[in-house]
């Protein structure tokens, strides 16, 4: 049996384990290196060589510069990973082969031929579908991503659609947009194989065009040159010089202890096992749980004693408003934790109220600092029971999101795996589904010792890690204050009026059965609106109405909401639709929904406000999604009407004036914007002014909602192309506006491109209070993704400003609150936006303080402006 030859092709598997592996450190190195292990281990072969790209342009490049002009720029965190990989390859002894000017896959294809003629059995290690074209009775693709799947010819038809000797010819037909082949026009890889199949080859195709019909051959024609760029292109090249001493890559055992030491380096637990070795240094975890009054004293004089204390809670569900707690943790050094356990299969153990009492001192010693991983919801817990935190807050998850808004998950299992290399025990392994009250508590300690074991390690390494990324400020004046403050919101909650939801159901119902009866009327038949499928086939096949386009994935008719809003201005049963999706949405989102979120112990509702979600830094909201209530439409303010004061309260809606404009202004420096500050004009009469010539007074409503839009589109990065669509001009329109605008307002240009520059230069952006958000794609060739970071490095320092000038003004107004002796509470934060109940004869005061903490929260070159308003509704106070 003749010998056997691996070639891999390394960055096929690299890029793979990438994207596939989430939630660990270093996951192309793990993924990589399970590949090369089960290569080792179960296929033996006789000769082996892995196969890198070089940097550099190669001959393809000569050929066609736009060569994988699309393709983005390797992101920061695989690229570390790149020299790890190098030594792993080393560590299994295998040898390596790349060459400057040469892509993998040529080196691939003269390695193949080699080894063929040397009389080897070749085996591609691979999935990609450009080396298929390689495969003849020699040579076979083995794809470890198809559980070893090996592909000879047959295979190789089989999987494809064609032979090897002909995978280039449809390679070159069907293009391919990530390489930025160009391919034929329309022809995707189902007509390409069909065309080869019937012709031949390509040469065959175009003997043969008069045969091929309509548009089809249009395309193809069109194409020609295109085609036969892209066969150069997709051909591999087998006589490429290469210095491959198929001796020198005879198998060798890899070499244990160099893999080991890797293994343990990169914390890779798992393989070290496999590889036979113990997992150095084995870390003992000492997790206790305490149920006696004995053990409990120990501990409480030991937390007493600690200058930081990481816990956790374990509930029944997530109710923080009247929680069933099954126990807590607490934790003060890595490895050690305890569990003190109050209930166990639902019975008594450790007193709850007796304890919580002995531990109130600790969590209201501001000498002693708390850690815990989204502290939020154990402060929650705490305040339930009567228990108000002090001292330091670290908290993992808001550190987490600091440092890496955007890039990473910040759950403590992803954190914990990625950065740790530990993985933790689920939550659904420990319960079954069951409620955590429920459990012995001999079975679920280790659970929870572990869960405030893992916040403290995690914060013990986000702590320095923000002071170097220039992040420790924002988090202590922004983020951890605000925590047990968010915590207190959410348990205020706000009340809603239970018979107006019931009314506004009803009325919603009545709605959508007329605009369905309306609907079918002109359809002539029914069918089910929420269907897209039956919708577009009476919309474009049995009405005729303009297809306006397709979707991308299926070709179907799109019936989206923009599709629809076009064709509403000349068909009203379009317009129907329209109206009948935002009822039911509605309708199902709020008015229905919100009744259920009535908490039954407190009559209000609760939502929870998210931290770490949004990478600009602004707060959102779930169970219910307050930013989300439609505003503008007289709809959204019906929804709105329902959130009320009780009886001798009022709201008071306190909102931020164009809070993101003035930020710019700031930012930017720019003199006639900071002046129309200044001196309290309208900013969008004072632009419409400037940009159409006229004295504020002549500007129109219409030229004042076209700068508007251009203000805001500056904001948000907006281009003339979207511009355009938003003000129904031409795009040429829409550059004029934008180029005049930057002419009247040059500082904000010279503002907009700095910004672009230095984020192309640091890859991150930073706010006015330093918080950093990761733009991995400011530099990618990809025109879509590069266009898209700039809009986000342009919009981040000001949205991001404002999210946290607004997160400053709930600190400072809560603080202020607190020693004001005043009858009011803060209730929501919207957008902007907060709102605050407030007994009638304090309304006054609340005022003057929410304006003075507002309005002073920072120091900038134009004023801050509150707008204030007292209702007894959400609605009536906007």
């Amino acid at each position: 049996m003749p010998e056997k030859l691996f070639i891999i092709d390394a960055y096929a598997h690299i890029f793979r384990s990438y994207y596939a592996i989430r939630n660990l450190s270093n996951n192309a190195v793990y993924g990589f290196t399970r590949i090369l292990m089960r290569l080792a281990g179960e296929h033996k072969p006789d000769a082996i060589v892995a196969v890198f790209d070089s940097k550099g342009p190669t001959f393809r490049h000569e050929m066609f510069p736009e060569y994988k002009a699309n393709r983005a720029k390797m992101p920061d965190d695989l690229r570390e990973q790149i020299p790890l990989i190098h030594d792993m390859v080393d560590a299994f002894n295998i040898p390596k082969l790349e060459k400057p000017g040469l892509e993998a896959d040529d080196l691939i294809a003269s390695c193949a031929r080699r080894g063929a003629e040397a009389g080897y059995d070749v085996y591609i290690i691979t999935s990609d579908k450009d080396l298929f074209q390689l495969v003849n009775d020699r040579v076979r693709i083995l794809d470890p991503a198809k559980e070893d799947r090996v592909l000879d010819a047959e295979g190789v038809r089989d999987v494809f659609g064609v032979y090897p000797d002909k995978v280039a010819q449809v390679l070159a037909l069907m293009g391919d947009s990530s390489d930025n082949i160009p391919g034929a026009k329309g022809i995707g890889p189902k007509t390409a194989i069909q065309l080869i199949e019937a012709y031949g080859d390509i040469d065959g195709i175009y003997a043969n065009l008069d045969e091929i019909k309509g548009k089809k051959r249009e395309n193809l024609a069109e194409s020609r040159e295109n085609v036969d760029l892209s066969l150069q292109l997709v051909q591999l090249d087998t006589d490429m010089e290469v210095e491959l001493d198929l001796d020198a890559c005879a198998y060798e055992e890899p070499d244990t202890n160099q893999l080991a030491a890797l293994f343990r380096k990169l914390n890779f637990a798992s393989l070290l096992k496999e590889l036979g070795e113990p997992e150095a240094p084995v870390v003992q975890k000492r997790y206790r749980m305490i149920d006696s009054e004995t053990e409990l004293a120990a501990v409480l004089e030991q937390l007493s004693q600690q200058p930081v204390v990481a816990f956790d809670f374990e509930t029944a569900d997530l109710d923080t408003i009247s929680p069933r707690i099954a126990g807590i943790s607490f934790a003060w050094k890595p490895d050690e934790a305890v569990y003190l356990p109050f209930l166990s299969e639902d019975k008594p153990v450790l007193p709850e109220a007796d304890t919580l009492a002995q531990l109130k001192p600790i969590f209201e010693n501001p000498d002693i600092g708390k850690t815990g991983h989204n502290l939020k919801y154990d402060i929650a817990i705490l305040q339930a029971r009567g228990i108000q935190i002090a001292g330091d807050i670290h908290d993992s998850m808001i550190q987490s999101y600091l440092l890496d808004a955007g890039q990473r998950q910040h759950s403590l299992d992803a954190l914990a795996a990625s950065l740790l290399g530990h993985q933790t025990i689920s939550y659904e392994t420990v319960t079954g589904g069951l409620p955590f009250t429920s459990l012995k508590a001999e079975n679920a300690y280790t659970y929870a010792c572990e869960d405030a074991d893992i916040a403290l390690q995690l914060a013990e390494r986000f702590e320095p890690e923000m002071e170097r990324e220039g992040v420790l400020d924002v988090y202590r004046d922004v983020e951890a204050p605000l925590i047990p403050i968010l915590a207190d919101v959410e348990r205020t909650g706000v009340s809603v009026d239970r018979d107006f939801l019931a009314q506004l159901s009803r009325e919603f119902s009545e709605k959508l059965d007329g605009l369905e009866d309306r609907i079918y009327r002109i359809a002539g038949t029914e069918f089910n609106i929420n269907s897209p499928k039956q919708l577009g086939t009476v919309l474009f096949e049995v009405l005729k109405l303009p297809v306006i386009r397709k979707t991308k994935k299926t070709k179907s008719y799109s019936t989206s909401h923009d599709v629809l809003e076009e064709l509403a201005q000349h068909h009203d049963i379009a317009r129907h639709i329209v109206d009948f999706r935002m009822f039911a949405k509605l309708k199902s989102t709020y008015v229905d929904a919100l009744p259920e979120l009535i908490h039954p112990d407190t009559g209000r509702i609760h939502t929870s406000y998210n931290q770490a979600v949004a990478a600009t830094g602004r707060l959102s909201s779930s169970n219910p999604n307050l930013q989300n209530i439609p505003i503008r439409s007289a709809e959204g303010q019906r929804i709105r009407e329902a959130f009320v004061a009780p009886a001798g309260h009022l709201l008071l809606a306190a909102d931020y004036s164009q809070v993101e404009l003035r930020v710019l202004a700031h930012l930017s420096g720019d003199e006639t914007l900071k002046q129309a500050f200044v001196d309290g004009e309208d900013i969008h009469r004072r632009t419409a002014s400037e940009l159409f010539g006229l004295d504020p007074e002549q500007v129109t409503d219409d030229l004042r909602a076209k700068a508007k839009a251009i203000n805001f589109g500056v904001v948000y990065g907006k281009r003339e192309f979207s511009l355009a669509r938003e003000l129904d001009i031409t795009v040429g329109e829409a550059r004029e506006f934008i180029d005049h605008y930057f002419e009247r307002m040059p500082a904000v240009q010279s503002f907009i491109e700095k910004t672009i520059e230095d984020t192309r230069a640091t890859g991150c952006v930073r706010t006015l209070f330093g918080r950093k958000r990761p733009i991995p794609d400011i530099n990618s060739k990809n025109g879509n993704l590069r266009q898209a970071a700039e809009r986000m490095a342009v919009n981040t320092p000001i949205q991001g400003t404002a999210a946290d000038i607004i997160k400053l003004a709930m600190i400072r107004t809560h603080d202020a609150l607190q020693s004001s002796g005043l009858d009011a509470k803060m209730i929501m934060q919207v957008h902007d936006e907060l709102v605050f109940e407030v007994a009638e004869h304090h309304v006054a005061q609340l005022t003057e303080l929410v304006n003075h903490h507002m309005t002073t929260v920072l120091d900038m070159d134009v004023p801050l402006v509150v707008n204030t308003a007292v209702a007894a509704n959400w609605a009536e106070a906007k």
